[in-house]
């Protein structure tokens, strides 16, 4: 034994150590394992818990009975305890996933044909069958799903991080603000605004180049942002909504110059201060515009929507070639 002590003890251990970090080892095994088992009841749970006071309540109720909060079904239920069990509370889940698909787009749209450049970025041929906004095919050929896809797209790298790094900035200070629901609706209101704005104004003074970013809708959740701080009227938020501000009339001011399209950065901001005056926080009573269904029918919508222009695109492409 004083043979391994020296052995242990020329590697800066000892058997105590090596004991003490078993333990430890062992322990932290044990809860995993009782989490895991957490976890799994957490799913096998028919009942329904409230999601903002995390009040249990019975799978035929429709509302909590302590916070008046609506509640979904058994299966949304089950499906938000485990997402909640992979994302830490807090999370700003549509971000997240908006920066992914819309970095994840970037890239398809790179490779789509031959001659894009990642750091240059797609081609304009690329661009257009990916489902960028042409003002005369949306507006006088039919073409309304390139009012939603071009919000997605993006014409070189530092135009998608410029949009992405101001979403992630927007989406972490609002998502948990207003709820993921309301943000998304924000997020695809306003930058469709802000495409259907461009595409008029383009039209009329004759220019039919494409039009495509993110940029209208993040001038719009910072559009919505503004008003709805301003219609608070809290101090505590005073230092937000000057930066609101700053960055609005930074933003517009940068319009001006090369192939920024300053018309869906106003017209995505119009229509973010337009719904900020409506919209409600996620923890407010005052249900947003009276909104009589629950807001995930809402959010279903949102989604299909944009699945369906894209998927809308693909049958065009598929058809044009």
């Amino acid at each position: 034994m004083s043979l391994l002590d020296d052995l242990l003890r020329m590697v800066g251990t000892s058997r105590i150590r090596i004991r003490w970090r078993w333990d430890r080892f062992k322990a932290g095994l044990g809860r995993s394992a009782r989490s895991a088992e957490n976890r799994s009841r957490a799913l096998r749970y028919e009942h329904k818990v409230c999601p903002k006071c995390q009040h249990p309540a019975g799978r035929d109720e429709v509302r909590c009975s302590r916070c008046d909060t609506e509640l979904g079904g058994v299966m949304r239920n089950r499906a938000g305890r485990a997402l909640a069990g992979v994302l830490p509370e807090g999370t700003p889940l549509y971000t997240l996933l908006l920066v992914m698909v819309c970095g994840a787009l970037y890239f398809v749209t790179v490779r789509m044909v031959e001659g894009g450049q990642i750091f240059r970025g797609p081609t304009g041929m690329a661009s257009m069958r990916a489902g960028a906004l042409i003002p005369d095919w949306a507006l006088n050929h039919g073409q309304w799903w390139r009012f939603i896809t071009s919000c997605f797209l993006h014409g070189s790298l530092l135009h998608l991080a410029f949009n992405m790094v101001a979403l992630a900035q927007l989406g972490a200070a609002f998502e948990q603000r207003w709820g993921r629901q309301r943000f998304l609706a924000v997020f695809v209101i306003t930058g469709i605004a802000g495409m259907l704005v461009s595409a008029w104004w383009r039209q009329r003074q004759g220019h039919p180049a494409l039009v495509l970013g993110a940029s209208g809708a993040v001038f719009g959740v910072m559009g919505a942002g503004i008003t709805s701080l301003l219609r608070r009227g809290s101090r505590g938020m005073a230092h937000m909504k000057e930066r609101l501000v700053s960055w609005a009339v930074f933003g517009l001011i940068m319009s001006f110059q090369g192939n920024i399209d300053m018309m869906a950065h106003l017209g995505g901001l119009v229509a973010g201060l337009v719904l900020g005056l409506v919209i409600a926080d996620h923890d407010s009573p005052r249900r947003w515009m009276r909104w009589r269904w629950p807001l995930w029918v809402l959010e279903l919508a949102l989604i299909g929507l944009v699945i369906a222009a894209f998927v809308w695109n693909q049958r065009w492409v598929s058809s044009w070639m």
